[in-house]
């Protein structure tokens, strides 16, 4: 997905005017003969230094521990001190990342013996995330952008991280979509899959990434395979319009291009914390060159979106009859695990009849399915409301007139995902 109809182009780094000079010391050295050979207390030091060089540098470098995990997969843990080890991240995450072609190639009819020629040609080129799998019967379902696929629901094809065989693919039904959230939710049945080292990724939490974090993009760029680039979280929360729908993304400084769309953004651990769907292009015409603007769709909207779908065979969004708002511009922090978290302050600003809730009321957390959410953005509620079901029953806590007053609301009515632009309505 492009923010500019303009071609990409690239412009070359000019060379430097003046040639860099460094100055290294003169290859003749003047000792006596004496002084010849190192001595045995200087051979010690530097053994010593040497040593602990050694063991420093295993303090820092990721460690990586394999356990196994309920489904038969490999679980892999990655420890960090503040930093990222790439190789790591890369290794961990490739056998979750899939390359998704579709739309046969002009002039090409049929379709029953796709090769890797023809799935090399085909129109539509991006990436794809496994998150959930039945590995015994060979099934696996794959979360993408829609606009990967749009309009080639019978002509998708998927080619695992350990295969050059393409796999014929399906969304999960025909309503398996979100065109305003730009998600999709593919399936693949085939033995191929249960041969493979391929498994569902291990999922991160999207609502605590803050800026400066840093991050691996990992997808199919230009369709020439998997591949990786890293980068940092350079925004948290964004606004971009993009086909005149308001997307809530994840800004990073990773290079992505196209073929990338619904590829992993991963953060040091090597888990999950978004989907790649767009970046910002170059406009040359306008004088604006652009470098490494890209985007994410945050993870835990991208996954409670494609479980939404498994469940209901389309999103569909519940609606709770408020409307939130931010009483307050300016944020606090929280420190939670040694990073500083921002909180802002939202209230609810507009109450269906019938309801509970009352204007300004101050929205401190919610529970569902045993789990609590402290709301510490406008939208930690939006992170969760499509794993709402019909009949549920979601406790709020709210803040009224410095009483905490926990409201009970059952979720009665869902309303389908594409209905309105949730971001800017």
């Amino acid at each position: 997905m492009k923010y500019s109809g303009e071609q990409y182009n690239s412009d070359k780094i000019p060379y430097d005017s003046k040639p860099i000079i460094r100055q290294v010391p003169s290859t003749r050295k003047y000792r006596s003969e004496r002084s010849a050979g190192p001595s045995k207390a200087f051979a010690l030091i530097l053994f010593i230094l040497v040593l602990c060089n050694v063991v420093l540098a295993g303090l820092v470098i990721a460690v990586i521990r394999k356990s196994p995990s309920g489904n038969g997969n490999t679980t892999i843990n990655i420890e960090t001190s503040g930093s990222i080890d790439v190789t790591a991240v890369a290794s961990k995450c490739k056998p979750s990342v899939v390359r998704i072609h579709a739309g046969m190639p002009l002039g090409v009819l049929s379709s029953a013996d796709v090769d890797y020629e023809m799935f090399s040609k085909m129109r539509s080129k991006g990436s794809g995330v496994i998150f959930q799998d039945n590995k015994s019967a060979g099934v696996c379902y794959i979360l993408t952008c829609y606009h990967v696929v749009r309009g080639y629901d019978s002509q998708v094809y998927v080619i695992l991280s350990d295969s050059f065989t393409p796999i014929k693919a399906s969304l999960v039904s025909s309503t398996g979509y979100s065109s305003n959230f730009d998600i999709a939710v593919l399936k693949i049945e085939t033995p191929l899959y249960t041969q493979s080292a391929a498994c569902p990724v291990e999922i991160g939490d999207s609502a605590f990434v803050i800026e400066g974090d840093k991050c691996v993009a990992y997808g199919n760029p230009q369709g020439t395979g998997l591949s990786i680039t890293s980068g940092d979280i350079s925004k948290a929360i964004d606004l971009v319009t993009v086909n005149s729908v308001v997307n809530r993304v994840m800004r990073t400084s990773a290079a992505i291009n196209s073929g990338n769309s619904g590829g992993g953004l991963f953060d040091a651990q090597g888990k999950l914390i978004g989907i790649v769907n767009a970046k910002t292009n170059d406009n040359p015409s306008a004088g604006s060159y652009i470098d490494n603007i890209a985007y994410a769709i945050p993870s835990n909207v991208a996954l409670s979106i494609a479980r939404n779908i498994l469940r209901n065979n389309r999103p569909l969004r519940a609606d709770l009859g408020i409307k939130l708002g931010i009483a307050d511009v300016n944020e606090t922090y929280e420190i939670i695990d040694g990073r500083k978290i921002p909180k802002q302050t939202i209230i609810v600003t507009q109450v269906d009849s019938g309801s509970e809730f009352k204007t300004n009321d101050q929205v401190l957390n919610f529970t569902y399915s045993g789990n609590t959410v402290t709301v510490r953005n406008l939208y930690s509620l939006d992170d969760h409301i499509f794993n709402f079901n019909v009949g549920e029953t979601v406790t709020f806590q709210v803040l009224r007139n410095g009483n905490v007053v926990s409201i009970e609301v059952v979720i009665s009515k869902m309303d389908g995902a594409d209905t309105q632009t949730w971001y800017n309505s």
